[in-house]
This record gives C-alpha cells, structure tokens and sequence, in this order.
C-alpha cells in the first residue's frame, strides 16, 4: 500500500465526483441476505450501542445489498500483496498510458502540486499502481466488507468462518484467532468512520464499492482517512 501521507495530500482533488462505484447486487449475494441478518445482529446492536441510529442500523442491514462476504474473508488467506508483480507499472504501455492520463487532468494535478506540493508525477504514480488509473477501483461492497471482518469479534461467526476456511487456511487455529482478534477492532473503527463520513455527506453506504479490504476511490483510501482529510 502507498504510505497515507503521501495520498493525502491528494484526495480532495481526486476523490471529488470518482469516488463512488455503485454497487449492483449479484444473485448469490440476494441468495445470502436472509443468513447476513442473523450474521450481522451482534454488530447491530453494537453500533446501536454506541450512538447509531436504531432505525438507520437496522433498515441498512436488512437490505439484500448487505451480505456476509465469507469470499472476501478467503481472499485474505490466499492474496499476498508482496508478491505481487510492480514491474508492470514500469513498463513502456504503463508508462504512455501514465502520460495520457497527466495530459487529460493536468489542469486538475497540477491545482493538486501546486496546492499541496506534490509532484503531480507521483499523484499519477499512485494511481496508476492503486487503481490503474482509476479504472480498477474493486468491485465489492464496502459496506459488507467491513462488516464482515467486524464481526469476527463475535466468537460464535468466527467459528463459522472458520469452519469454511480451515480447510484451505494455512493459519493455525491460534493464529486465525490472533488475526481476527486484530482485524475485527481495525475493521470496526474503519466501519464506524465509513458509516460517519457517507452520512455526513448524504451517500448511500450499500452503494459503494472498492477493494476486499475496504478501501476505495482512485487512490484507494481507508475510509478512517477519508473522513479525517477529505473536504
């Protein structure tokens, strides 16, 4: 991942009118949303718990866009990051097509270098390795995806979890305990912030997408990030 103080210096200009890929529903996802009710009813009452609105909470999780992403959970079992190929991002097409892209919004990077700094080359940069350049933002419901993960706090959806996944799973028992442990607290707050930042500005939360991991936009931001510095 690109280090925050980099990106933020650049998500007002870049997240403005690209941030929000809206999400269409598949039909294993509406096959699921009765069972992501029951799955979902810990965290429920403990966003209400914490200051959400009862009715706001609970009509946003009975909608059928709102589902248990036992797919996405996987993918962190198998995807590794560091391994994956940035030589690709230097290559002659990626490079023409980095300058086609500074070419066609240089008026709003360069309002972005000349604001905050940054080369707008490096702005490209990011995007280009983040999202290619916007094109690749993910496809999986935000929403869902920090739910999902926040729920692992929950002992008895962690059991469930874990007996779809242990099969595969190259984590010891202790070691998918430890890891929900962690990954559950973090996606949390990153919920909350979520939850905060589309009221706040009037989005509907089950109609945005991004990467399994919860991040979203051109320059894939967390969403605690985003309502910190985005204006």
């Amino acid at each position: 991942m690109i280090p925050v103080r980099i990106k933020l210096s650049i998500i007002i200009v870049l997240l403005t009118g690209l941030l929000i890929v809206i999400a269409v529903p598949s039909f294993q996802n509406l096959a699921i949303a009765d069972n992501s009710r029951v799955y979902f009813e810990f965290l429920q009452e403990r966003l209400i718990k914490e200051g959400f609105d009862k009715d706001m909470i609970k009509d946003l999780y009975s909608r059928p866009e709102v589902y248990f992403d036992f797919k996405g959970v996987s993918r962190y079992f198998v995807h590794r990051e560091a391994k994956l190929n940035y030589d690709q991002f230097t290559s002659k097409s990626s490079i023409k097509k980095a300058k086609s892209y500074m070419e066609k919004y240089n008026t709003e990077l360069s309002r972005a270098e000349r604001i905050y700094g940054v080369d707008k080359k490096i702005i490209t940069a990011i995007i280009l390795v983040e999202t290619r350049l916007g094109k690749v933002v993910g496809n999986s419901s935000i929403l869902s995806t920090l739910s999902t993960l926040s729920s692992l706090s929950d002992l008895n959806i962690r059991e469930i979890v874990w007996d779809k996944n242990s099969s595969s799973c190259s984590l010891t028992r202790e070691e998918f305990d430890n890891w929900s442990d962690r990954k559950s607290k973090w996606a949390y707050l990153e919920l909350k912030a979520f939850l905060v930042y589309v009221n706040r500005e009037g989005i509907d939360p089950a109609g945005i997408n991004g990467s399994f991991a919860g991040a979203l936009g051109i320059a894939q931001f967390m969403p605690s990030s985003i309502l910190a510095f985005a204006k």
